[in-house]
């Protein structure tokens, strides 16, 4: 008689054989789940014109970016874009540092575009990893997403007027039929660890 090699002689060679079906089929399990689909949403704060203050430097808040999102999804990405200037009202906007949830997300300086092109100027801003922390407050809970401070540190004198600027999260999802096949298969290693208790 020819033996599995992985089988040891005797009679327990069977029962060995079984004993690595369950090891293998949670292995792939857990391959499996591991796998995610990625999902993006979009928040918006509108075309956007402030009064000069005043007085400076001044924080003024110019918007709330707000996110709907269920507590299993992992942030895994952000990005903002917008426009300085109105064409509403003027094309420049007030100089100063444009930040979400404290981050810098553009740096608008006297003389720059911003503050003297007769034309809209557009920008973008990439998330740094460490900076997707902040905008979950530090933690793992998505929930934090529902208000997001846009805010301007303003330098000097002008008002601001921003076109719509975009806030656009990326995050990874566990599939539904990964989800459930770990459910099932963390039952079934429940299960069988039971009976060789009994």
């Amino acid at each position: 008689m020819i033996k599995h090699p992985l089988s040891p002689a005797g009679a327990g060679g069977a029962a060995f054989g079984l004993r690595l079906v369950p090891a293998v089929g949670f292995a792939l399990m857990l391959a499996t789940a591991a796998q995610a689909q990625t999902v993006t949403i979009t928040s918006t704060v509108g075309a956007t014109s402030l009064d000069d203050p005043g007085s400076y430097p001044t924080v003024e808040t110019i918007g709330n970016f707000s996110f709907d999102v269920p507590a299993y999804y992992t942030l895994i990405g952000a990005t903002i874009s917008g426009g300085n200037g109105n064409s509403g009202l003027n094309p420049t906007t007030a100089a100063g540092v444009y930040s979400v949830a404290g981050d810098t997300v553009f740096t608008c300086s006297l003389g720059d575009a911003c503050t003297i092109s007769d034309a809209e100027t557009a920008w973008s801003y990439t998330f740094t990893s460490g900076e997707l922390a902040d905008l979950v407050a530090g933690t793992s809970n998505v929930d934090q997403l529902e208000n997001l401070v846009f805010a301007i540190s303003q330098s000097a004198q002008g008002n601001i007027n921003l076109d719509t600027t975009t806030l656009t999260l990326e995050f990874a999802v566990p599939e539904p039929g990964s989800v459930a096949l770990l459910g099932a298969g963390l039952l079934g290693m429940g299960l069988i660890a039971r009976r060789k208790r009994a």
